[in-house]
């Protein structure tokens, strides 16, 4: 058996360049691009998060069966469930339209007045996350993680607030939902020299 090797004891860090996107769902992600760093065609930025991070939650609830002598004898899966909280800290169109629903934000080029419609039907639309990390750096490269979530709604919205001495920020937790093959989510890595 192997000994403790703290070289694999690090920390999660966004891509400088950029590390949350959004997408339109059906938009192509070729998972070779956690090594090219090129961001896929109609990924938007969804800009700085804060220094809290992107916290990845799972939950999961189950029941169990018992014997006619109170022995459980099974446990059975009863729910599953995926999410992604981040506060975002730039107003920009896109986080507008991620946290208040891509269908409530609207532009009009002839009074260059912008159009934010408060209403129940933020969640209305799916889309698709990814978060480009780097999860390892030595002296010779950097590895890098691609978090991507094929089918993604708005669970939770947290409140905004309007201060002169505060920061305008967008807290929303986003489910993670299930794809064609059942999974929430996908992690991709690669090890990538320095030049």
């Amino acid at each position: 058996m192997a000994d403790n090797d703290a070289t694999n004891v690090n920390v999660m860090k966004g891509v400088a360049a950029g590390y949350a996107y959004w997408a339109p769902l059906g938009t192509k992600y070729d998972a070779t691009m956690v090594k090219t760093r090129t961001v896929p065609d109609g990924f938007k930025p969804l800009g700085y998060i804060t220094s809290d991070g992107i916290v990845n939650s799972f939950s999961s609830d189950s029941d169990t069966a018992a014997d006619l002598n109170g022995v459980t004898v099974a446990t059975i899966k009863t729910s599953y469930e995926e999410t992604f909280q981040q506060v975002f800290m730039e107003r920009t169109e896109e986080t507008l339209k991620l946290y208040f629903g891509s269908e409530n934000v609207s532009s009009d080029s002839t009074s260059t007045v912008q159009t934010i419609k408060h209403n129940s039907s933020f969640d209305s639309v799916g889309f698709m996350l990814l978060y480009r990390l780097i999860s390892k750096e030595t002296d010779a490269a950097y590895e890098y993680t691609d978090i991507w979530v094929p089918s993604a709604k708005i669970s939770e919205r947290g409140d905004i607030t309007l201060s002169g001495t505060g920061l305008y920020q967008l807290d929303t937790t986003v489910s993670a939902l299930p794809d064609t093959e059942g999974n929430c989510a996908y992690e991709y890595t690669a090890s990538v020299n320095k030049s």
